[in-house]
């Protein structure tokens, strides 16, 4: 694995910059099964658009990094910081609902964070895309929210477990998922690790509950 000095130039700004992914456990987990797989490390972020993008870890570590959003704002942020750290993510806009990647492209192929704001049968037939676009053995990451979120409920129902919501004027969809609902919707990928993630976030004055379903999964040789 090259050293990090060589692959980027790393300053105070950067440093800050980067502190705040060191704090979300299951990318480092998802980059530790990476590392130990051995593989060739080319990676897709789907949902990568980001004030830090977490593309930025791979980058750090040696990978080949490529990723889409949707989002146009999501990639103005993520192209200001690419600006301001003098570096390439190669991300570009794209819809994991049809990547527009040929078959058996990436190693790793993760979304973190992303998957779970659009309506279920769309969160199924992206799964089904990663996996295409991801080699045999390859590896795959993606996190689920939970019906034990204290977001659940809130908004209007859109359909069985999804609820819209309007944050600062824009409509953001949330779906929640027992702990075991999208299982049946892996065939081809083994199960290298699940977890659930349950736990409080102090928001000011008030504590908010979180819950995610994490998948690390293996396409099949």
């Amino acid at each position: 694995m090259p050293d990090i000095l060589d692959i980027m130039k790393i300053d105070n700004r950067f440093l800050d910059d980067i502190t705040d992914l060191y704090r979300r456990t299951p990318l480092m987990a998802f980059m530790h099964f990476c590392s130990e797989s051995k593989k060739e490390g080319v990676v897709l972020d789907c949902g990568a658009g980001a004030k830090v993008p977490p593309l930025a870890l791979f980058k750090m570590h040696g990978y080949e990094t490529h990723g889409i959003d949707i989002s146009e704002k999501k990639l103005g942020m993520a192209k200001e910081f690419e600006n301001r750290h003098d570096i390439t993510l190669n991300i570009k806009k794209g819809d994991m609902r049809q990547i527009e990647f040929k078959d058996d492209s990436f190693d790793f192929v993760y979304s973190y964070n992303t998957i779970f704001h659009m309506e279920k049968n769309e969160v199924y037939k992206s799964i089904g895309e990663m996996k295409r676009v991801l080699k045999p053995g390859g590896l795959m990451f993606f996190n689920l929210l939970s019906v034990d979120d204290d977001g659940y409920g809130k908004g209007t129902q859109k359909g069985e477990g999804e609820f819209g919501e309007t944050y600062d004027g824009v409509d953001v969809l949330h779906s929640y998922f027992g702990d075991e609902e999208a299982d049946k919707h892996l065939e081809g990928l083994g199960v290298i690790a699940k977890q659930k993630r349950a736990g409080k976030l102090n928001i000011g004055d008030h504590a908010k509950g979180y819950a995610f379903v994490d998948y690390f999964l293996a396409k099949a040789p």
